[in-house]
C-alpha cells in the first residue's frame, strides 16, 4: 500500500512539474531567509551579552537640556576621575577614548587606524572580557604602550613576534607593543583593534595634566566613555544620585539645570536609539 502512494506521487510529481519545482523553490527560499532572519536576530541580541559581570556593568550617559534635550553617550576625564575615587559603590572605573584617527608607522610602513584605534587601561580589560594571548594587561599603565588585536597585528607585522616593537605614532612618538588580544569575538560595540596606554596622553597629545582636558568637567566629547562596574545591581540609583552630587562639588549646583547623568546598562547600548547604536532588535 505504501508503495502504491509513493507511486502515485511520484506520477503527479512529474505530471506537475514545473509547479513542483517552483513550491520547492519557495519553500527552500523562505527556509533560507528563516535561517538568515535568525542568524541575524542571535547575532543582534548576543551583543556585549558575553561580559562576565554584564548585569553590574553601565555606561555613564548625558542628557543635556536646552531648546530641546541632547544626548550624549560621553564624559568628561574629571568626572571619570572624580567617580573612581569618591564613589564606594563603584567597583572600577575604566575610561574608553575611541575611534581615533592615528597615522602609524613601522619600520617604513605607514598604517592609517581608520578609527580602529583607543586609549584605555588595564581597568577596561578588567571590566571587559577580552582575553589576552600574549602580555598582561596591567602592562597597559605604564605610558607608552600599546597592545594590538590579533588581526590587526597580523596586517602590521605578518608572521613576526610583535612583543617589544616599536611603532611610531604620527611618526614621532614611539610606542611598545605589550600584548595582543584575541578578537574572535565581534559581537561587542565597544573594542578596538589598537589600544594604546591612556597614560600616553600627554606625550601623544602635547598636553600637560593641568590641561582642560583633565580638568574640566565641561569637556565632554562622545568619544570618551566612561564604564563603571558597581558592586550590587541595586547600586544604580545611589551611583547616579552622587555623581550629580560630584557635579555640584567640582563644577558649578546651576549646572544641574541644564546637565544629567545617569547609567545605562553595557547590554542595553546596542539597540537604545538616544545613546547607543539603536540597532532593531529583530528584523
Amino acid at each position: 500500500m505504501i508503495q502504491l502512494y509513493f507511486k502515485s506521487a511520484l506520477r503527479q510529481l512529474f505530471k506537475h512539474g514545473y509547479y513542483t519545482m517552483l513550491t520547492i523553490f519557495g519553500l527552500g527560499l523562505a527556509m533560507a531567509c528563516s535561517l538568515f532572519i535568525y542568524i541575524y536576530n542571535s547575532f543582534q541580541l548576543s551583543f556585549d551579552q558575553f561580559h562576565v559581570d554584564k548585569d553590574r556593568t553601565f555606561l555613564v550617559v548625558q542628557d543635556l537640556k536646552l531648546d530641546k534635550i541632547e544626548h550624549s553617550k560621553g564624559g568628561a576625564y574629571a568626572m571619570y576621575d572624580a567617580i573612581s575615587r569618591e564613589i564606594p559603590q563603584v567597583e572600577k572605573t575604566a575610561l574608553y577614548i575611541d575611534n581615533k584617527n592615528l597615522t602609524l608607522r613601522i619600520e617604513d610602513q605607514l598604517y592609517q587606524t581608520a578609527g580602529k584605534a583607543s586609549f584605555t587601561s588595564s581597568s577596561y580589560f578588567n571590566i571587559l572580557n577580552f582575553p589576552w594571548i600574549q602580555g598582561k594587561p596591567e602592562e597597559l599603565d605604564q605610558p607608552n604602550t600599546v597592545a594590538l588585536t590579533k588581526s590587526i597585528s597580523k596586517i602590521y607585522f605578518k608572521d613576526e613576534n610583535p612583543i617589544g616593537k616599536i611603532i611610531l605614532v604620527d611618526g614621532k612618538f614611539p610606542i611598545k607593543v605589550i600584548g595582543i588580544i584575541d578578537d574572535s569575538k565581534k559581537n561587542s560595540d565597544f573594542r578596538s583593534d589598537i589600544y594604546i596606554s591612556l597614560n600616553s596622553l600627554t606625550n601623544l597629545w602635547q598636553i600637560p595634566k593641568d590641561d582642560g582636558f583633565f580638568l574640566n568637567w565641561g569637556y565632554t566629547n562622545s568619544s570618551n566613555n566612561i564604564i563603571l562596574r558597581l558592586k550590587h545591581t541595586s547600586d544604580q540609583a545611589a551611583v547616579e544620585k552622587s555623581i550629580q552630587k560630584l557635579i555640584t562639588k567640582y563644577w558649578d549646583k546651576d549646572v544641574l539645570q541644564y546637565f544629567h547623568s545617569k547609567l545605562l546598562p553595557l547590554p542595553h547600548f546596542h539597540f537604545d536609539a538616544d545613546y547607543g547604536k539603536g540597532t532593531q532588535r529583530t528584523l
